[in-house]
């Protein structure tokens, strides 16, 4: 027994502490991003590598993206214990928990940076194309002559995406082909990584050695490697052998079918020394092949072969049935046999996108065979995804020698035993949110929002006719795109101010902008910049009053962020009538005053509908109704927008300031931000004791940043208590008293 034994017992946790734990992961998976995307661009010798953290899919790549599995314990509070941070028990895992949580995220990553940078996802061209196909038929043919062929010419006959690399090959040919073709390619890269950095052998074998001892809680039972089907084990074992690990993680069968297999050796040894991806395909058809002669790995059906011509001149005392034939002889065709164990059980691009890497294939396949209706399809028709181990059957075509008719049995299925692995938590326990949810949901609240929630899911955009009316837009705020609607939009004069209105407030409006942005010159200065019209008149008679400044106020571009509440309590008290007026007045006004950028929002909120879990459909999101964005001119547009405008359901003022708020901080340095936020008073009417918290900290936040905020009230000013400033108004000709507000305000400023 080492120190090292982990606790093979997934963690239970609350639904409270999946959020934080998920939250705390996202959020230490962003302060590494900036160093992780260097660095991977300098290895990679690829400019444009981009990382994005996943949830259940496990780690993967393309040629420009790494998909970077993030485990909930990467949001554990685990502290390095100092004594033991670097050092290894015998069996390779690290002895300090933190450094173990870090490896697992470490390893994925150089996996994937080696798949980009040793050529796994380069295009391809007609040359490979070429070259699979002979290469299908050459080894298939001795045995499987119809198989062959038919194959070989879907090869040459199917148009292949060139920057798919040569995974979607591989799935025309066989269900099994891509997993096979990942665990070889994993081999040869593996091994070209551990040649360049020698310490990653080490974190390899840890690795492994987790995912083989830490199992998978399935219906309340402990389920190991060793108690999946004897398909399911042999490539993960050729790896865990021909690496000099134990075998005693798999069952006696497979022991048995490994120790006495010399031919697996050999095609351990080829994909090890393979030099290149086209040279990793031919090695995984000739293993594969080797499989299918030995009955395993669901062989083609060839109906009637004696009846073939090249099947019997071809072969010898062959079965017409592939199952008589398990003869072991290996494989006519190309001769050599090659084995190819993956690089740590399935790391078709990091150990969880190869359909053996348990810990990352998030919806995978358990060991005790369960299916999983989430293995996608990317290793087959994706953009070369190379390390994407699902493998599923070709989309509506029916492949030779597809099994039995309950199906095939998908390889992407072979990780689900470990694909809670590292602390993933318990999906049998009812009151416990599923992890992958939780991270998922962290990830989305991370791209708008500064802590994460227990309510508020995200941020949704409604642009206006980009969605089909239909029950889901029934509570819309786009009047047009709720179904059976009987909405009668308001003349344009209800929503466009008057001249009257405009006039004199344009006068005040340009006094606290334009006077902002102007510069100025003050001359007749002892030092400075030389004034060439005062030049000639004063160095006569050495008066050195010849010089002058430039005054450049401070801010000289301005950025207004306008909110427009259309929440259902407008619906009370000409409420979502005076929310249009004063929206088109303040854009009317802005739009006219030139030079100063501004984009309105409507918003409001609403729960989050097609999920059925217990948990994520009491979850809010924020929703927003683009009525002019910051690069569009004021017109019709926006105005037909803010006629279609109706109040909706409820609002998160909290988390809606703070999308405002953020929204200023994504502009260019020496912006003055100005945030105007009209309200009907009722902040927030929805999850109030988190939204008032919120409002609080971002009025704060805006105050420390030097934004200007001001509320608009409508008829009310009960904004103040949070600390946010209010002018009432009442009718758009008061908008004339929002301006007298920000100009006091930029006055200052």
């Amino acid at each position: 027994m080492t120190t090292s034994q982990s606790n093979s017992q997934p963690i239970i946790r609350s639904e409270q502490q999946i959020q934080q734990d998920a939250w705390r992961a996202v959020q230490r998976f962003k302060q590494m991003e900036p160093t992780l995307v260097a660095f991977a661009r300098a290895v990679t010798g690829n400019p444009k590598v981009r990382i994005q953290a996943t949830s259940s899919e496990g780690s993967s790549s393309t040629r420009d993206l790494i998909h970077l599995h993030l485990p909930i314990d990467f949001g554990t509070n685990r502290k390095h214990d100092t004594r033991l941070c670097y050092d290894r028990g015998p069996d390779m895992i690290q002895l300090c928990p933190a450094c173990k949580i870090m490896e697992n995220v470490q390893y994925d990553f150089f996996h994937e940076c080696s798949h980009i940078g040793m050529g796994s996802h380069d295009p391809i061209n007609s040359g490979h194309v070429t070259y699979a196909a002979k290469k299908v038929y050459d080894t298939w043919r001795p045995m499987f002559p119809k198989f062959a062929t038919a194959k070989s010419d879907e090869i040459r006959r199917t148009r292949i995406d060139p920057w798919g690399g040569m995974m979607p090959v591989a799935g025309i040919v066989h269900n099994w082909l891509p997993f096979v073709f990942n665990v070889i390619e994993d081999i040869r890269v593996d091994t070209r990584m551990f040649e360049i950095r020698e310490g990653l052998r080490d974190m390899s074998a840890a690795v492994l050695m987790q995912l083989m001892r830490e199992g998978q809680m399935i219906d309340n039972e402990q389920k190991f490697w060793r108690d999946a089907p004897l398909e399911r084990q042999i490539l993960v074992a050729i790896i865990f052998y021909y690496m000099g690990h134990s075998m005693d993680y798999f069952s006696d069968e497979c022991q048995q079918f490994i120790l006495n297999n010399e031919v697996l050796k050999d095609f351990y040894g080829r994909a090890v020394s393979a030099t290149g991806v086209d040279d990793a395909f031919g090695i995984a058809c000739e293993l594969l092949y080797y499989l299918h002669t030995l009955g395993m790995y669901d062989p083609p059906v060839e109906e009637d072969q004696d009846e073939d011509p090249a099947n019997q001149s071809d072969q010898q005392d062959q079965s017409t049935d592939p199952k008589d034939s398990q003869s072991g002889e290996g494989g006519g065709g190309d001769g050599d046999e090659q084995g190819s164990p993956d690089k740590e059980e399935g790391s078709g691009g990091g150990r969880g996108e190869d359909a053996e890497d348990g810990d990352k294939s998030g919806d995978g396949v358990s060991p005790d065979g369960d299916d999983d209706e989430s293995a996608g399809e990317g290793s087959q028709r994706g953009r070369g995804d190379i390390g994407n181990h699902n493998h599923p059957e070709e989309d509506g075509e029916e492949q030779d020698g597809t099994g039995d008719d309950t199906g095939l049995p998908d390889p992407s299925k072979l990780m689900e035993a470990l694909a809670k692995a590292g602390g993933r938590g318990d999906p049998s326990d009812p009151n416990t949110r599923p992890i992958e949810e939780a991270i998922d949901q962290a990830l989305v609240q991370a791209m708008f929002f500064d802590d994460g929630s227990m309510r508020v899911h995200g941020v949704r955009t409604h642009e206006r006719g980009r969605t089909n009316p239909g029950k889901d837009t029934y509570r819309s705020a786009w009047a047009t795109e709720r179904p059976y609607s009987h909405y009668e939009k308001p003349d344009l004069s209800e929503v466009k101010p008057s001249e009257a209105v405009i006039g004199s407030t344009l006068i005040a409006a340009r006094r606290a902008f334009s006077d902002n942005i102007a510069v100025k010159r003050d001359r007749n200065k002892r030092s400075g910049r030389v004034n060439a019209r005062s030049l000639a008149r004063r160095a006569p008679f050495n008066d050195d009053r010849m010089f002058e400044k430039k005054d450049r106020p401070n801010n000289r571009k301005y950025f207004v962020e306008v909110m427009i509440d259309v929440s259902g309590s407008n619906n009370s008290n000409y409420g979502i009538e005076r929310a249009r007026s004063m929206a088109g007045a303040i854009g009317e006004l802005l739009g006219r005053l030139g030079g100063v950028k501004f984009e309105m929002t409507a918003h409001t909120a609403d729960y989050v509908t097609g999920n059925e879990s217990l948990t994520y459909n009491k979850m809010l999101a924020l929703d927003l109704y683009p009525l002019k964005k910051i690069d569009e001119p004021w017109g019709n547009d926006c105005y037909d927008r803010i006629r279609d405008l109706v109040p909706s359901q409820g609002n998160i003022d909290g988390h809606a300031l703070e999308w405002a708020r953020k929204r200023c901080d994504a502009q260019p340095r020496g912006t003055h931000n100005i945030i105007l936020y009209e309200t009907d008073g009722q902040m927030p009417a929805t999850n109030g004791r988190e939204e008032r918290e919120i409002l609080e900290r971002e009025v704060k936040v805006c105050r420390d940043k030097g934004y200007t905020l001001l509320g608009v009230g409508l008829d009310t000013d009960s904004p103040k208590q949070y600390g946010l400033e209010t002018v009432v108004v009442t009718e758009p000709r008061d908008i004339v008293a929002v301006i007298r507000s920000l100009e006091a305000k930029l006055a200052n400023v």
